[in-house]
């Protein structure tokens, strides 16, 4: 029951009988008073905010539930409720109910038991419906009808705002209803459309009916509490106490006995007392009332009136001697102390018309309270006199976020006033039913946001005339260019036509090695033929030499440097291997699933057994992957100790040389896919991506080959051997998905072939929602790089599309994200869980995947713009927008990164983190370039460049060369003249006095490993001060796009008008992009020298 008290009644006024303070004067004190001393609640002293609801609440409670069951029932729901039995292996004394409410737990099944359009609506207590807007409306009316029928409340029906609304949901409709005393709303049920974003998230989808394919189902929510309740109770109550409606009380009718004294003799009283309990008993039968007759002993009858007074029962009757002879009772009406008699002859039939009676009249009393108090006002100097007044007020309003903000700050008092909205105003929904003085055109009531909006109406006029006037006067040919494609055709034109003609050939440039020899020869003939005109720095030359001295097929051979000449491992300690496991397993089981750790654990006991099992083992495949877990375990918190190998080398060298061949990998089954899943990832921490490449491909076909993409009712074997099957595939998928976009290289599988299902839950496992999510941004990654960066011909339309699209879904992927994994990024002093972090890094690294293109393309436009000495085309809102969501992501990578290093929970050599170090920063330094009105680097820089050099100090020697061309870009963008002493890493050291070399680019060098003090070789300490700062220079503006997954359609802009620039950034021949980090940076370091020619 809401609101729950801020303190406990005091001892003084509890012992008092009645309520001590009133309504108008201290509502709060009111409340705690009433409910406890009419012994609705106890509030539990010993846990804060506990308290048992006493049988008066729990009869009404169970009234309002009787009445929307029987309406279900009506509808045809089934009732849903999920016991778990089991705990492990071992059964559980007392089953534990689960609520249903639990989406982790249902939606996993719903995608099992709904195969067909034919199988909606499901009905259990949630919806699955071909109709979810009309089920939405549909519970919130019967919502409606429990406070307006059953607790005399009125309510208002609307839709909550965006800001406002579920956060997991599509829209949210809503009850509100209106608290007189403190002039305040109260929310009173709500009922959620959740869209598809449930269903996608756990895959639940049927056979399209009309179409090919599948479609995933719409679903909605909804749920009301005992707050209901307690909106009755502040709005029906005074003084007294309780004033209950007579639908819902437990007791509708009390008769007291009166006019019994000390001269009143035992025939008489015992007389009196059977003549109340026949009326009592006529009532209940004849009536089918809930009657009471109050007998007690010891107390006055003028102290029962209080008593049932302060309780709330709507009708009192007395009888005494004098009302016997009339043969009448004495009445008192609760709600309006009206009095009366009634003739006893009569009494069956007046009393049920006097308790509908009342029952109606507190509904008129309160709804025409809460009319008085609805005001309308279009001007903003009424408002404040409104909020006073304990009104209500209905507004115009656009229906921004900001401008909602902004109207609660200018309302909100400095001081806090009992009884006042001191807290600002809220909005409590957007109501059905419109008011009429609201005429059409009248326009937002904040002041200030109206007049930013004109400004900003203002000045977005005025740039598309400047634009079209500089159009106008360009040359005649430049019509037909994409970049031009904003431009108004008339419908049937040439230029019309030519937006829907595929790519040509000559455009039609896939990702891959082709690419990156392509870009590396331009660099080369372009050095070679402008050496003696380039005016650059020793390390701006450096910036290009270091990205042309690798050798052909260089990365292929320095995997030998893993494996060959390594020296055997000597055998852990029971104690030491159990440490690593349990290190690997905490950190790389839950987003993944590389084995299953109960197995693992009894086959590791096995080992040290005794001397018979531990040579036992040693033949099995099984300590192939042991020392592979080892040298996981050893790589993933553990720097280099000065060595040219990384941590674990040896136990890895030792697995690969017992790996089997080929042919005979299919033979160990599931097995074979873990062992050749740890081998890619223990390579592509290492840097060694090409080979982890090969090991991953084997791993998905092997996978595949075995059955363990199938659905899971089409596997074989025990339930627990497909849950790991299905999940050691879904890995490999994964990682094949990462490790192909990162190398810019086809993935090993096609997902139209694939009829894979998502991880179901299962006893033993992990939990499969953070894997779920995981999942499905691999999807959308795999997606992103063979449609935006493959060789599909597209036409501007549908390449425009596709990326609306792809975020869209990307943003869908973040609202699902639950609560207890996701970050709050405006709280500096929160920890961030490693499952939590390595969630969003995909999620945000997806996202500039998929906008980077157009950010390198305005780099390139301003570089062209500075050679030929003329002003730069101005960037249309849309394509800034984008620039800005791509930066934002970056920040946000960052921010994340830099808190896993300040707790020591970054990986030194793997988790991507290393990727999305560099990927976020190469977008700031861009957006650096871009923007051009920072006098120094942004804030979110240096961190990036702290996160690579406290890698690099663990022995990450990649790390390091990344680190350098970071510096490198940074000089050709800042000035390090005009850099504060904070931007001394800039000046620290450059490339040109690094050995690049293709010999030592790919090893791990003593000279950066070896110190264990890693913290200790942070350049800064990473505390709230820069978070605060950083914070306030994130990408802003009032076009940006945040990246807040609690709102709802973030990226449904128009990119139509922009399609020209967009497609031209996707498709520039002089700009050949892969999606890879080196060989897309090849380019930006290719620009940077054209301009200096």
């Amino acid at each position: 029951m809401a609101p729950q008290p801020s303190t406990a009644v005091d001892k003084k006024s509890d012992e008092l009988i009645g309520i001590t303070v009133s309504k108008t004067e201290n509502f709060p004190q009111w409340y705690q008073e009433v409910v406890i001393k009419a012994e609705m609640v106890e509030y539990y002293g010993e846990v804060a905010g506990l308290f048992v609801l006493r049988p008066m609440t729990m009869f009404i409670w169970s009234e309002m539930r009787k009445w929307f069951q029987k309406h279900l029932d009506e509808m045809r729901f089934a009732p849903e409720l999920a016991w778990v039995t089991k705990a492990g292996d071992k059964n559980l004394d007392v089953p534990v109910a689960i609520r249903p409410t639990s989406e982790a737990i249902m939606y996993p099944y719903y995608s099992k038991w709904i195969r067909s359009h034919r199988d909606l609506p499901l009905r259990l207590n949630q919806w699955n419906s071909k109709k979810p807007g009309k089920r939405v409306l549909e519970i919130l009316e019967l919502y409606a009808k429990i406070y307006e029928d059953l607790l005399a409340v009125p309510v208002v029906r609307g839709r909550k705002t965006e800001n406002e609304r579920f956060a997991g949901g599509y829209y949210t409709m809503t009850l509100e209803g209106y608290i007189p005393s403190n002039g305040r709303g109260i929310q009173g049920a709500t009922s959620h459309c959740l869209g598809q974003n449930f269903s996608k998230m756990f895959d639940i989808a049927v056979q399209d009916p009309v179409g090919e394919g599948h479609v995933h189902v719409w679903q909605n929510s909804w749920a009301f509490s005992t707050r209901v309740i307690g909106v009755m109770v502040m709005i029906h109550g005074d003084d007294k106490g309780l004033v209950l409606p007579p639908r819902v009380a437990k007791i509708q009718v009390v008769i007291v006995p009166v006019g019994i004294s000390k001269k009143t003799t035992a025939e008489a009283k015992d007389r009196l007392l059977d003549q109340a309990d026949e009326i009592r008993a006529t009532l209940k039968k004849e009536a089918r009332l809930r009657v009471d007759v109050d007998t007690r002993e010891g107390y006055t009858p003028a102290w029962k009136f209080n008593d049932w007074e302060l309780k709330g029962v709507p009708l009192r009757l007395e009888f005494g001697p004098k009302d016997a002879k009339k043969g009448v009772v004495s009445y008192t009406q609760r709600y309006n102390n009206e009095k009366g008699t009634i003739r006893i002859a009569e009494i069956t039939t007046t009393v049920p018309k006097m308790l509908e009676e009342i029952q109606k009249g507190m509904f008129r009393r309160a709804d025409a309270t809460f009319k008085e108090h609805r005001r309308v006002v279009t001007v903003w100097d009424d408002v404040m006199g409104a909020l006073e007044n304990k009104d209500l007020v209905l507004i115009p309003f656009f229906l921004d976020g900001k401008c909602e903000d902004r109207i609660k700050e200018l309302t909100t008092k400095a001081e806090e006033d009992q009884g006042a909205p001191s807290m600002g105003m809220k909005s409590l929904c957007i109501p059905f039913e419109q008011p009429s003085e609201l005429e059409e055109g009248t326009k937002c009531l904040n002041p200030e946001y109206v007049q930013k909006l004109l400004d900003k109406i203002k000045s977005q006029e005025e740039q598309l005339k400047e634009r079209a006037g500089s159009r106008s006067t360009a040359d005649p040919s430049s019509e037909l260019s994409p970049g031009n494609a904003d431009i108004v055709s008339d419908a049937g034109s040439e230029q019309n036509q030519l937006d829907e003609l595929p790519l040509s050939p000559a455009t039609e440039l896939a990702p891959g090695p082709a690419f990156e020899s392509r870009v590396r020869s331009i660099l080369r003939d372009h050095v070679d033929n402008n050496s003696l005109n380039l005016q650059t720095s020793p390390e701006s030359s450096a910036f290009v030499s270091s990205a042309l001295e690798e050798e052909p097929h260089d990365h292929w051979r320095n995997a030998l440097t893993l494996v060959d000449g390594i020296p055997s491992p000597t055998l852990l300690s029971k104690q030491e291997s159990r440490r690593l496991f349990e290190r690997f397993s905490s950190l790389m089981g839950i987003n993944q699933h590389f084995l299953d750790p109960r197995t693992f654990s009894d086959s590791m006991d096995l080992l040290y057994q005794n001397d018979t099992s531990h040579i036992r083992q040693m033949q099995t495949m099984w300590y192939t992957e042991y020392l592979l877990v080892m040298a996981m375990g050893m790589l993933i918190g553990s720097p280099s100790e000065g060595s040219a190998n990384p941590p674990g080398n040896s136990f890895f060298a030792e697995a690969i040389h017992r790996l089997p061949p080929m042919h005979k990998l299919g033979s160990h089954g599931i097995l074979s896919v873990e062992i050749l899943c740890l081998a890619s990832l223990y390579l592509q921490w290492c840097d060694r991506k090409y080979d982890a490449y090969l090991y991953i491909g084997s791993a998905v076909r092997l996978a595949i080959a075995l059955g363990c993409s199938l659905p899971h009712d089409e596997q074989q074997g025990l339930s627990s051997e497909i849950t790991h099957r299905v999940r050691v595939w879904w890995t490999a998928y994964m990682l094949d998905r990462r490790l192909s976009a990162g190398l810019g290289l086809p993935t090993g599988t096609d997902d139209r072939q694939l009829r894979s299902e998502m991880p179901r839950p299962a006893a033993g496992f992990q939990n499969p929602l953070p894997m779920s999510i995981n999942i499905k941004i691999a999807q959308v990654t795999g997606k992103i790089t063979t449609s935006f960066y493959g060789n599909a011909a597209l036409t501007r339309t549908e390449l425009v599309k596709k990326i609306q699209e792809t975020l869209q879904t990307l943003h869908d992927i973040g609202r699902s994200i639950p609560s207890a994994l996701s970050i709050d990024f405006t709280d500096s002093s929160s920890t961030i869980a490693r499952t939590s972090a390595s969630l969003y890094l995909m999620l945000f690294l997806a996202i500039i995947l998929c906008i980077r293109p157009i950010l390198l393309q305005r780099v390139k436009e301003k570089v062209q713009a500075s050679k030929d000495n003329s002003p730069r085309a101005p960037v249309s809102p849309a394509i800034s927008r984008l620039c800005q969501t791509c930066q934002e992501a970056a920040i946000k990578t960052i921010r994340i990164l830099s808190a896993l290093r300040e707790d020591k929970s970054i990986a030194l050599f793997g988790y991507f983190d290393l990727d999305a170090t560099f990927s976020a920063a190469f977008v700031l330094t861009m957006m650096g370039f871009v923007e051009g009105d920072l006098q120094e680097p942004p804030e979110g820089l240096k961190q990036a460049a702290e996160v690579l050099k406290y890698l690099s100090n663990a022995g990450n020697t990649a790390a390091q060369r990344r680190l350098n061309d970071l510096k490198q870009f940074c000089l050709h963008v800042w000035s390090p003249t005009n850099m504060t002493d904070d931007w001394s890493w800039l000046k620290e050291g450059s490339v040109s006095s690094l050995d690049n070399s293709p010999a030592n680019r790919h090893n791990f060098s003593g000279d950066v490993g070896g110190n264990p003090n890693l913290q200790a070789d942070a350049m800064t300490t990473w505390g709230p001060a820069a978070w605060i700062s950083w914070q306030s220079t994130a990408a802003g503006g009032e076009d940006a796009v945040h990246l807040d997954f609690s709102a709802s359609e973030n990226f449904q802009m128009d990119l139509s008008h922009e399609a020209g620039d967009i497609y031209s950034s996707f498709n520039d021949p002089t700009l050949p992009l892969t999606g890879v980090d080196d060989v897309d940076w090849a380019e930006v370091g290719k620009m940077f020298h054209m301009r200096n020619i």
